[in-house]
């Protein structure tokens, strides 16, 4: 199961929704995050930058 979001990794719902999905998985099922790195900030503050994660996010979430 891939856990994805925008919001970076400490901001979104990750860090609540982990540890009760991680009770629920059966035998040999793995729960993974792809999204943005934890940040300070809730936004990179340029248009490019943003583009950019916004694709690697995606790209990561896709290939797993």
């Amino acid at each position: 199961i891939i856990w994805c979001q925008e919001e970076p990794k400490n901001m979104g719902a990750w860090t609540f929704v982990a540890p009760r999905f991680m009770d629920l998985l059966e035998d040999g099922q793995k729960l993974t995050y792809a999204g943005r790195h934890a940040s300070a900030s809730p936004a990179a503050g340029q248009k490019k930058v943003h583009e950019a994660e916004q694709e690697a996010l995606i790209e990561d979430a896709m290939k797993r």
